[in-house]
């Protein structure tokens, strides 16, 4: 099936559609629901304003991807790995964050429960210092 230049509003129902190509395609407002889409790829894709809700994207990859106001509630991110992103101004909030390892990252800024992690660590090496010449 061939559409070309048409604004006619699809309802596909229990339809194959797998390897489609959809190039250079309005999509907006499209709603997808119980649908199977594994593997699928996304090349210079809007998805602003998207709401996805309940969702599988375990062993997902992100690349290059502009989250700027983006809301992460209620998820399981465990074993996520996060490499050379900007989280500056981003907030974490009511979260299980044991386990994590933070290495040559800058702390610059970073508050934890009210308290400059630039404050823990001077006082963690004051205490360090103090043991050692005990």
């Amino acid at each position: 099936m061939n559409l070309n230049q048409t604004r006619d509003v699809l309802n596909v129902n229990d339809a194959d559609l797998s390897q489609s190509h959809f190039v250079n395609a309005n999509l907006s407002q499209t709603q997808f629901s119980q649908i199977t889409m594994t593997g699928t790829v996304f090349n210079d894709t809007n998805l602003g304003a998207s709401s996805f809700n309940d969702v599988n994207l375990s062993s997902a990859r992100f690349n290059k991807i502009n989250f700027a106001g983006t809301a992460v509630v209620d998820c399981d991110m465990t074993g996520i790995a996060i490499n050379d992103v900007n989280l500056s101004g981003a907030k974490i909030e009511n979260s299980n964050l044991s386990g994590i390892e933070i290495t040559d990252c800058s702390l610059s800024g970073l508050i934890i429960d009210g308290v400059p992690v630039k404050d823990l660590f001077e006082a963690y090496h004051e205490l360090r210092a103090s043991q050692s010449t005990s």
